[in-house]
Parts: structure tokens; sequence; C-alpha cells
């Protein structure tokens, strides 16, 4: 079992949060590719748009294709950060208009 990653002070790409705004945490790769590459950040809580929902992620599994994302195998003109993370499951906590 591995140990969860520390706290790191979030991109400097990424939007820093307004003070007071609602938050969440993310794990993503930064800073070039690699597994050392992966770090924990904060961000603004997005906002669902038109015909969009917002799921509080409550778990998630990490596939093949998820190292192959951090590693730069998959596709490495992806723009960084970059959240690896293509299965997971939730609940909706808010639906942008029009659903």
């Amino acid at each position: 079992m591995t140990e969860p990653l520390p706290p790191t002070a979030p991109a400097a790409a990424a939007a820093e949060p307004a003070a007071g705004a609602q938050t969440m945490r993310a794990v993503e790769i930064r800073g070039g590719f690699g597994l050392d590459h992966l770090a924990l950040a904060e961000r603004p809580e997005p906002r669902p748009g038109h015909r969009q929902a917002l799921v509080r992620v409550r778990a998630a599994s990490l596939n093949y294709r998820d190292l192959l994302m951090a590693e730069g195998r998959y596709n490495p003109k992806q723009k960084l950060p970059l959240v690896p993370c293509s299965d997971g499951a939730g609940e909706v906590v808010a639906v942008g208009p029009g659903t």
C-alpha cells in the first residue's frame, strides 16, 4: 500500500480559489509527465453549465489508461495540469440549466 500524497500549493497554471470560495482536491499531473509529477492540488469547485451535472466523486478506479496518461504515453500532447481519472462514481450534487 502506498502512502497518500502530501498536500502541495496549487499549480501555477491552475486558478487560485478566491477567498471563501468552495474548493475541491484533485490529484493532477503538472510540470511534466511521469509518476513523480503527480501532486495533490486544491481547485475552485466547478459550477455545472448547460445540460451538465456536478458529481461529488466518492470512489475512483485508476486504470492502465490512467497510468499511460501519467507517463505521457497515451497522448503526450495533452495540456497540463491534467487529472488522470477515467472512471469514477459518486453523487450528483448540482445540475445546470436545461437538465
